[in-house]
């Protein structure tokens, strides 16, 4: 049996619909050592995140996002909230050991990306995915 991944998503709407077609469509495009797994997906309101769960395939939903980070069982989160809800959500992830996606803009400004990019102890996703985001940030990127 393939090794899995279980993913968390916290945001459910245009950017969520998109992201979880993508994490359905990933084993099928890409030959994947590890299949993702829908495993919880949180959003603020009850119904609305209910239906995305139901609709996509979801295996459970929840209304506060600490509960996706706080699973032991979630081995990724992917954050797809509004834009000035990323920080608090990714450095939480971070220091709960998960591999982050964070939807762009990755932060509201530099000093915060940077404390988001500080708060990944390990290379997972997140340090990859952060560092791609960041270098849209002209004085974020490297000199030289």
């Amino acid at each position: 049996m393939p090794k899995t991944l279980n993913v968390g998503m916290i945001g459910y709407k245009f950017m969520g619909r998109a992201h979880t077609n993508a994490w359905l469509k990933a084993d099928k495009f890409f030959d994947l050592k590890a299949r993702p797994v829908l495993k919880v997906i949180c959003g603020r309101e009850k119904s609305g995140v209910m239906n995305a769960c139901t609709r996509w395939g979801w295996n459970q939903f929840v209304t506060d996002w600490h509960e996706v980070v706080e699973d032991s069982t979630i081995d990724i989160v992917d954050i797809n909230t509004p834009n000035d809800t990323h920080a608090e959500i990714a450095i939480a992830a971070a220091k709960a050991g998960k591999a982050i996606l964070c939807e762009k803009p990755l932060a509201l400004d530099v000093k915060q990306a940077r404390h988001m990019v500080d708060a990944v102890t390990r290379p997972v996703w997140s340090t990859w995915y952060a560092t791609i985001t960041a270098a849209s940030l002209p004085s974020f990127r490297p000199s030289g």
